[in-house]
Formats: C-alpha cells, sequence, structure tokens
C-alpha cells in the first residue's frame, strides 16, 4: 500500500520520517565493505518529505523561491505539483536538483499541468549514486528511485485531474485514465521498495468513510465525499 502524505493549509507538507530499520529476526547478507557504508535510512536520523501546489513555477524567480522554502523547512525530498512547465528535464537549482514532467511544448494550446520532484543535496547524491534512475510517466506522474541502503525508496509525485462535475463524462474518463496510469506505475515499481506517492489528488474524503471502519481513511477527513475522494479510497484500499 503507498505511503500518502497529505498536504497541509500552508502548502507544505513535512511528514513524519519514513524509517524503516531491517528486522532482527531478517537475515540481511553483508556486502564487501558494506559495514563502512553510512545508511541513507537510519533511525538515528531523520529525512523529511514534503509536497506543495505552487500554482505555476515556469519563471525561474518561482523556482528559486520554492527552493528557499524547502530549504527553511528542512525538506529532502517534494513533490511539486500545478508546475506548469512544458517537456520534461532536469534542472539543478542551488544544492537541488529539478526533476519535471509536463505537456509537449507542441501542444501549448492545452495547459502543461506539470509535476515535478525536488532532491535536496543528500538526496540528488544518493539519486545519482543509483544511477539517476527516474521516468517522466505523463504531464500529471513523475517517478524517481533511490537506491538507498539498506532498502531503496520509489517516489512518485502526481497531480490528479480535477473533481469531474456532474454529467460530465469527459472529465470522469480522464479521471479514470489518470488512475489507470498511476496503477501501471506502481505496478512496475521493485517490491522490496518502500513506496511513496505524494501529491494533489484533487480529492475529498469523508469522515463517514472512518466511522464505517475503513483501513484507509483517517480521522481528520472533511465531512464531504466526492467523486474523487471515492476514486482515491477505492485506489488504497
Amino acid at each position: 500500500t503507498p505511503h500518502l502524505l497529505p498536504s497541509s493549509p500552508h502548502g507544505l507538507s513535512p511528514s513524519h520520517p519514513i524509517l524503516l530499520p531491517p528486522s532482527p529476526d531478517v537475515s540481511v547478507p553483508i556486502l564487501a565493505n558494506e559495514k563502512d557504508i553510512e545508511p541513507c535510512i537510519s533511525a538515528r536520523k531523520s529525512t523529511f518529505f514534503g509536497h506543495w501546489n505552487v500554482r505555476s513555477c515556469r519563471q525561474q524567480w518561482k523556482k528559486e523561491l520554492i527552493i528557499k522554502q524547502l530549504l527553511k523547512h528542512q525538506i529532502q525530498i517534494a513533490a511539486i505539483c500545478e508546475t506548469s512547465m512544458y517537456d520534461s528535464g532536469v534542472t539543478k537549482i542551488g544544492k537541488y536538483t529539478l526533476l519535471h514532467s509536463g505537456a509537449p511544448s507542441a501542444t501549448k494550446i492545452r495547459s502543461a499541468h506539470g509535476v515535478a520532484l525536488c532532491l535536496g543535496e543528500q538526496a540528488t547524491k544518493i539519486w545519482k549514486d543509483g544511477g539517476s534512475i527516474w521516468e517522466a510517466v505523463s504531464e500529471r506522474i513523475i517517478t524517481a528511485r533511490l537506491q538507498c541502503h539498506p532498502v531503496s525508496i520509489t517516489l512518485v509525485s502526481i497531480y490528479s485531474p480535477i473533481n469531474p462535475p456532474p454529467g460530465q463524462t469527459t472529465a470522469s474518463d480522464n479521471a479514470d485514465a489518470f488512475y489507470i496510469d498511476l496503477q501501471r506505475t506502481i505496478n512496475k515499481t521493485p517490491r522490496k521498495d518502500i513506496l511513496i506517492v505524494m501529491g494533489d489528488f484533487n480529492a475529498r474524503v469523508s469522515k463517514q468513510q472512518h466511522l464505517s471502519g475503513s483501513s484507509v481513511v483517517g480521522i481528520h477527513a472533511v465531512d464531504d465525499l466526492n467523486e474523487n475522494g471515492q476514486r482515491l479510497i477505492d485506489f488504497c484500499s
């Protein structure tokens, strides 16, 4: 089950660190010189993740402002959505690396949408040492893999279509297609990886789902369930 990191009212959403030390009951083979390798996942230190819907960051000054805020909040890995950046690529901004994916620039007659993963200095080093693995799946989905020790991490940054208005079948079809692409992306994740999905699902899930015994919805849900919210619940179940 993917770890979903909810966004906060202030935009950024530092989460509790994902700390999964190996079980003492599991025998892990030690490779040559492995004892000298400092683990990038450890119970002795915290790594903060976040998500931010930035409402466009095509201009350089906006990118620099985002990096400034990530540094301020000590966010090492951030999912950025609604970037409005066309095409895909890798951009270096200060000590951070921005992996981005958007609609092709040849189709500027429509919105770029755009998603990105922003990696801090430590995360960038781990990403590069592991082969710089990433994929621009679509203008709404991007992934990257950090080959960490003792366990690797697959990151997925998403930006879901808006909640379909009543009676608009095209919008509903777009939302369904997004979840199909997301499921295919997750299915390609190595089984032993920690999988972290972050982003703006444009979804509302109701407290009633929690009260009815759902293991997906927590106690801080709102009182309204929309169509995208039901899709999200079905996806996580």
